[in-house]
């Protein structure tokens, strides 16, 4: 009983603030206006047209409203999701992108650091391929100053 109470005066205070010109009747500019500023529930709206007396000349247009309205929310709601879509879209594209990026960073940085070990892994067989080099060199002068000494006292003894 309270609720219906409630209502009741919830639709008498609608009513009542609707009415512009107070002559306790809703005109077709009043329900629209009302429709428009209130966004009123379906029921609300039917109980108050039927309450004006102008139900059957206000009804369909305050239906072809709501359903406009509604229209028009679907169709925003439906261009909000296609931009979140594309920017999901986007926002993927760019963390492959990205994500391609580390990789070939990683990748470079992975090779770098591989380059460095081998270089540094190479400089002492360098080092001692040198040395190597250096006793051949020695050990080959050695060899040929010899060889040189006894073909000089081979050729003195021969004289």
């Amino acid at each position: 009983m309270l609720v219906s109470l409630i209502r009741h005066t919830e639709a008498a205070y609608l009513f009542a603030s609707a009415d512009g010109d107070g002559d306790n009747r809703l005109d077709i500019e009043e329900l629209l206006s009302l429709l428009l500023l209130q966004q009123l529930h379906v029921q609300q709206l039917l109980q108050l047209a039927a309450a004006t007396g102008e139900g059957e000349r206000t009804l369909p247009l305050i239906l072809q409203q709501q359903q406009q309205q509604q229209q028009q929310q679907q169709q925003q709601q439906q261009q909000q999701q296609q931009q979140q879509q594309q920017q999901q879209q986007q926002q993927q594209h760019m963390l492959q992108v990205s994500a391609g990026h580390r990789s070939l960073h990683s990748f470079r940085v992975v090779c770098g650091s591989v380059q460095e070990q081998q270089l540094q892994q190479q400089e002492p067989l360098q080092q001692q391929q040198q040395q190597q080099q250096m006793q051949q060199q020695e050990v080959q002068q050695h060899q040929q100053q010899q060889q040189q000494h006894i073909q000089r006292h081979v050729y003195s003894r021969s004289s």
